[in-house]
């Protein structure tokens, strides 16, 4: 989104959460479309992987698409693999849909440079990258996922329909003017 919108909307997420893929399903399009494509508002994501292995594998190959400056992508198939697995009706943890490989793949599909993946997900500059994150999301006191920041302030009781979104944002937008 726009780096000068008056508005910045965090959202923290781990790729296994089910709540964190209905937010991606549900709700994300609607924030996107109407409000970061008109430059109202700045979206931004940041990993919180608190549920296990594969949630740290995943955020670190999502950390490996963004240094390819794909990272929106990888996070749409990392998302889908998810719902395709049933994630939203019958959650389960640490399977094996997020191991190396699998990870790999995903990322061939969606077309990277795997040299560069691989070389990254070997190395220490994703791990970083989300072990900050997860300092930040423990740091601010965030228990859960998904959690929101406003501006940088941690939203307690977020919207949880496109609906109560938009409301929520209106008023947030008013607010910041």
């Amino acid at each position: 989104g726009d780096v000068a919108a008056s508005l910045t909307l965090t959202v923290f997420e781990d790729f296994q959460c089910p709540f964190c893929l209905r937010f991606t399903l549900v709700n994300e399009p609607v924030i996107i479309q109407e409000y970061v494509l008109t430059g109202k508002i700045r979206f931004e994501f940041k990993h919180f992987p608190i549920l296990g292995q594969e949630s740290g594998a995943a955020a670190i190959a999502a950390a490996c698409a963004a240094d390819q400056g794909q990272f929106w992508k990888l996070h749409k198939r990392l998302f889908l693999a998810q719902f395709e697995a049933g994630q939203m009706t019958s959650e389960k943890l640490n399977v094996g849909r997020f191991t190396v490989t699998s990870l790999q793949q995903m990322a061939k599909d969606e077309s990277l440079n795997m040299t560069a993946f691989n070389e990254c997900l070997s190395g220490e500059g994703a791990i970083t990258a989300v072990a900050n994150s997860l300092r930040e999301a423990t740091t601010l006191g965030l228990r859960g996922t998904p959690s929101f920041l406003v501006n940088g302030r941690p939203v307690s009781g977020p919207p949880t329909s496109p609906a109560e979104w938009r409301t929520f944002l209106d008023a947030q937008l008013k607010a910041a003017r």
